[in-house]
């Protein structure tokens, strides 16, 4: 797969290379400002589920170290320093099971393994996937910032697999980054992962742009939807204190008190009248600082 990318982004592909009526791409090794996507070791990472880590094993933890190079000769030429592998130490993030918190992950792959390059690839965990009696929830891992209604609006993250199934996302595990949680088929169906049709695939060369704008605008709406809702919940929480304020507006000075000032004060007085202080007012005080949140702030029915 990497040699196959490397081909067409470099125009050398023998079905997209403009020769013998096969279309030819723009280019995508950085040559004639494009943008360089072609595929480095370095940014070839291994997932294991078990022990819970993502490890890219030719690209160096220190900023500066060098990898190992594969060949001398070459490396030489280049100028390189040469690493010995008792000294190398490879990128690596964990993500302990226990904790389900994949924010470390995600963080590394958007900051830092994609901070520059434009292409990385994640070599799935298929034994994992095979133990788990191929769950979903034991799948190719896709993370998202959901944060439970679209928390991150700028990057879109869109998985794209033949073996998807209609109700079941089968071969895709798509989990919030923060809590670990799977997100739900309904919710991440041609948003976070799109179902292909390997006939409409084959004979439509259209096929995976009209998917991904497909993909695009369910997202749109969906991020719309989520601020619409929190905007309601906004209007609803602004409402309520209008209509606090008015019926505190409307109380007297008696009942305002009782309603907002006696049920915090209440344990307090009921403890300085049982001790009976020299110094009353500093005893509230200092017991009010002490059981800050022990008493109840609102009178109960």
């Amino acid at each position: 797969m990497q040699n196959e990318l490397q081909l067409f982004t470099q125009l050398q592909h023998p079905a997209y290379n403009g020769q013998n009526k096969t279309q030819k791409p723009p280019p995508m090794d950085g040559n004639k400002a494009s943008r360089d996507m072609r595929l480095t070791n370095t940014n070839i990472g291994r997932l294991d589920r078990m022990s819970g880590r993502l490890q890219f094993r030719d690209r160096p933890s220190v900023s500066g170290e060098a990898a190992p190079a594969e060949d001398g000769a070459a490396a030489a030429a280049e100028g390189a320093e040469a690493v010995s592998p008792a000294d190398f130490r490879p990128t690596e993030y964990g993500f302990p099971p226990s904790q389900e918190d994949y924010s470390h992950v995600y963080a590394g792959l958007m900051h830092q393994i994609l901070d520059g390059p434009n292409t990385a690839a994640i070599v799935d965990d298929l034994a994992y996937w095979e133990t788990h009696e191929r769950a979903c929830t034991a799948g190719k891992l896709l993370l998202v910032d959901h944060g439970g209604g679209m928390a991150e609006t700028k990057v879109q993250h869109i998985f794209f697999d033949g073996n998807i199934g209609q109700e079941n996302p089968y071969c895709v595990d798509v989990r919030d980054v923060v809590s670990g949680e799977p997100i739900p088929f309904a919710e991440a169906e041609d948003v976070f992962f799109h179902r292909v049709d390997l006939f409409q695939a084959v004979t439509d060369t259209d096929y995976f742009l009209k998917a991904i704008e497909a993909c695009e605008t369910k997202m749109s709406q969906k991020i719309l939807e989520a601020r619409r809702s929190a905007g309601l919940t906004a209007f609803q929480a602004l409402q309520e204190s209008k209509l606090a304020s008015a019926a505190a507006a409307a109380m007297t000075p008696k009942e305002w008190l009782y309603r907002n000032i006696i049920p915090a004060l209440l344990p307090a007085l009921e403890a300085c009248q049982r001790d009976r202080p020299e110094d009353p007012i500093e005893f509230i005080a200092f017991y009010m600082l002490r059981h800050s949140k022990q008493y109840s702030k609102t009178l109960k029915a």
